[in-house]
């Protein structure tokens, strides 16, 4: 796939059988750490580099996040516009609208033709 580097993130909706599932897994991992906890979320980044968001009661999310499943796969990619150009091209829509965190970071997400919900993210 052109434009993708590898990086991922894995968003779980908190109380649900798949989030302890990855707990369970998470677990395993020696070298996780944790990135941030805080009321509603909790980032965990695992020792193979991926990032891990469980979302939970006291922070706002979007609707359209977990509409799906409780499991949202995101990919980094050097260029978002291009990819999701390209996505959108190959029958995916976009929901809401690409998110500027702040300069160096920007994400969306996008459901596939078989209604499953990815994201993607660009950081500079």
């Amino acid at each position: 796939m052109k434009n993708f580097n590898g990086s991922k993130k894995i968003s779980l909706k908190a109380g649900t059988v798949d989030a302890e599932l990855y707990k369970t897994i998470l677990e395993q991992d020696p070298g996780l750490k944790k990135l941030l906890v805080e009321p509603g979320l909790a980032a965990y980044l695992t020792s193979d580099g991926t990032t891990v968001e469980i979302y939970g009661a006291g922070f706002a999310f979007p609707d359209y996040l977990f509409m799906r499943s409780n499991v949202v796969v995101s990919y980094k990619v050097d260029d978002l516009e291009q990819m999701v150009g390209g996505l959108i091209h190959q029958g995916a829509r976009l929901l809401g609208e690409i998110e500027h965190v702040c300069t160096s970071y920007k994400y969306c997400h996008l459901v596939t033709p078989e209604e499953t919900v990815i994201g993607i993210y660009e950081q500079a």
